[in-house]
């Protein structure tokens, strides 16, 4: 008898539902799709920026030397905006491995990312007037990242 025929019958024994793998099981799983598909990736992008969609979101892809930042993307609810995005991303190259980057290339790269959407035309937090000069760095206290 299958599964679900077992199941409309009314058995509730444990065989009728399969273990579903634990939050641990599952994180692991994705972190290991995302590395599959990054690495797949890689050698296709442009060094600089790239934009790429996936329904409402999406990544900006920074190239530079043989390494890689993903800055993820949402469509903007609000008329002033394209998209959203997560500056403190910048902190950490994801590829080919995770290292930190200094607090000046930080910089560097959100001016850079900021001038590039303005030539590709779009709007974004990012580009809102109150951010000022911009380096990430994470509270000591609540490990919240800030981009300033």
């Amino acid at each position: 008898m299958s599964f679900l025929s077992r199941l409309f019958a009314g058995d509730k024994s444990a065989t009728v539902s399969p273990a579903a793998p634990s939050m641990e099981e599952i994180s692991r799983r994705v972190t290991e799709k995302l590395a599959e598909e990054r690495k797949a990736r890689f050698p296709k992008l442009k060094e600089g920026f790239t934009f790429k969609s996936s329904g409402r979101c999406g990544y900006i892809y920074f190239k530079e030397a043989g390494r890689l930042i993903e800055f993820n993307w949402e469509m903007s609810g609000v008329p002033q905006y394209d998209v959203l995005l997560w500056p403190e991303e910048v902190k950490e190259w994801i590829y080919p491995e995770r290292v930190a980057v200094p607090e000046e290339k930080q910089r560097t790269i959100l001016l850079a990312l900021k001038t590039w959407l303005g030539k590709e035309g779009i709007e974004s937090d990012l580009e809102a007037p109150d951010r000022g000069p911009m380096v990430c760095r994470t509270s000591p206290t609540n490990r919240q990242s800030q981009c300033r």
